[in-house]
């Protein structure tokens, strides 16, 4: 759940207090159609890097995440370079 993932980086970052100085990637399976929701979870408690397809299988949907960050990354400190206007 995103919830429990976000947790999850929290703990991490207050475990490994030299996590802050690098940038912690993530790729979530989409097993359980959550893969968007738990790599948001993510971003929102630090994480700087996320694994998303175009085209995805089984991991996070890249035009789902950037038009989420595009549209809302401002409330949790998270901009995306990707030009959603291209994607489908």
């Amino acid at each position: 759940m995103p919830e429990e993932f976000a947790a999850f980086i929290k703990g991490l970052y207050e475990a490994v207090p030299a996590l802050g100085e690098i940038s912690l990637g993530v790729s979530c399976s989409n097993e359980l159609s959550m893969a968007d929701a738990c790599v948001i979870a993510a971003v929102c408690q630090g994480a700087g890097e996320i694994k998303a397809a175009a085209y995805p299988v089984n991991t996070a949907s890249l035009s789902n995440v950037s038009r989420i960050i595009a549209a809302r990354g401002d409330s949790f400190g998270a901009a995306c370079s990707v030009r959603i206007t291209q994607l489908k």
